[in-house]
């Protein structure tokens, strides 16, 4: 007792805080009192569960014990951690950062530690086999890893694509939406072929061509030629709807694909055409030409179905195939010709022209092709180019002379001396 005021103090040991403190294995508080209040300080040893005991410091704050510390855990799936806490004898708690293991993925995680439970969150960066991504994950309180996050699986070895992952509470792992290829898929380069259509030479007789009395003949060789190339083939906009797990080290993918099959389709039309004139007796020369331009356009369609499948890391796709284009031919005519009767001075020369106006002509034929077996294509074994006889060309039979008369018919004529 000084100054008017009492104070003193006590030595508690460890065994009467247990009833208060759990935690408490040993030490010891001093508890001392004055005007104030009271105040308490001290150290004690506890024994948390998931560690070797840590060591605390002890305070009084109002009615209330308050430990805190800092010590060694060792969390069930995760790495040993140091965690800074509090205690107030109801709950302990704290926090801190540590490293995990996640079917052989490393990753790390902020952990929170409550009441002898573990949760946190945190990333898991990841390649393993096809896959490689990341997985943003939680660990509950239960000691479970959930999350979602993004990977790319190596479908071969010139084919990625991504995805969504996601790992539910159970802690499975599954491709989440589809596979999204970024690119198209190549199937195959272009396979090309030529064919002769139409080869002709003809005399026909041109209605209203003369030189006088002289009738004049058109002699035209032509030939019509088609060719056709298809591809190069591809997979476009190609999605898989999958269902594994990329991560195990022999993932058996199941997968539902969908894709739009492009073919690149050509069939052209070259000609060559080359004029001359035949003359009935009476003329003493002649000259002249001829120009006959051949064109043709087609219009058709493609059409084909495709399956895909990818089993064990085996990516096919078989698909169907055909062409068919309606040939239009247009020609068009100019020709001329000068022609000299007589001889010396008596020789009279005769220029004459024909314009005749462009015709185009439906032929009603079809030019097409046909696949007599399916395009095959496997990601271990490529693309098995059709042989010549798997496909089936439908080339039209074009009769000539229905097409030259009919461009010859609407000829108009314009004669002159020269």
């Amino acid at each position: 007792y000084s100054n008017r005021e009492w104070s003193g103090g006590a030595r508690i040991a460890a065994s009467q805080l247990q009833q208060k403190l759990k935690y408490v294995q040993s030490g010891e508080v001093v508890v001392g009192f004055n005007s104030k209040g009271i105040d308490a300080e001290g150290k004690v040893l506890l024994a948390i569960p998931h560690t070797d005991g840590v060591e605390a410091g002890i305070k009084r704050q109002g009615s209330r014990w308050i430990l805190s510390g800092k010590g060694k855990f060792s969390p069930p799936r995760l790495d040993p951690v140091t965690i800074g806490f509090t205690y107030d004898g109801d709950h302990i708690w704290g926090e801190a950062e540590t490293g995990f293991t996640f079917q052989s993925l490393r990753g790390r995680l902020k952990v929170r530690y409550r009441d002898e439970k573990f949760s946190g969150d945190g990333a898991i960066d990841f390649e393993k086999g096809r896959a490689k991504g990341r997985l943003v994950v939680s660990m509950s309180p239960q000691r479970k890893f959930s999350g979602q996050g993004s990977l790319v699986y190596k479908v071969t070895d010139n084919l990625e694509a991504t995805a969504g992952v996601k790992l539910d509470q159970y802690e499975k792992l599954t491709l989440m939406g589809a596979l999204v290829f970024t690119k198209p898929i190549e199937l195959f380069k272009p396979i090309k072929g030529d064919y002769e259509l139409l080869k002709l030479g003809v005399n026909i007789p041109i209605p209203g061509a003369s030189v006088g009395p002289i009738g004049v003949k058109a002699r035209i060789e032509a030939a019509l030629n088609a060719g056709y190339q298809i591809g190069p083939g591809e997979l476009q906009n190609a999605r898989i709807e999958a269902v594994g797990n990329p991560l195990e080290e022999k993932p058996d993918l199941e997968l539902t694909m969908g894709a739009r099959l492009y073919v690149g389709a050509r069939v052209y039309v070259s000609g060559s055409i080359s004029g001359g004139v035949a003359l009935d007796v009476g003329i003493a020369s002649v000259a002249g030409g001829l120009t006959l331009t051949a064109t043709a356009t087609l219009d058709g369609h493609m059409a084909s179905q495709v399956v895909l499948r990818y089993k064990q890391s085996r990516f096919d796709v078989r698909a169907d195939f055909e062409v068919m284009l309606g040939l239009l031919i247009g020609l068009a005519l100019t020709a001329w010709v000068k022609a000299e009767a007589g001889v010396g001075p008596f020789s009279v020369e005769t220029r004459k022209d024909w314009e005749l106006a462009s015709k185009t002509f439906d032929t009603g034929l079809k030019l097409g092709l046909k696949l007599r077996k399916p395009l095959v294509y496997a990601s271990d074994t490529g693309f098995q180019v059709p042989a010549l006889d798997d496909i089936e060309v439908i080339t039209p039979k074009l009769d000539p002379q229905p097409l030259l008369k009919q461009t010859f018919g609407n000829a108009s004529a314009n004669e002159r001396e020269v």
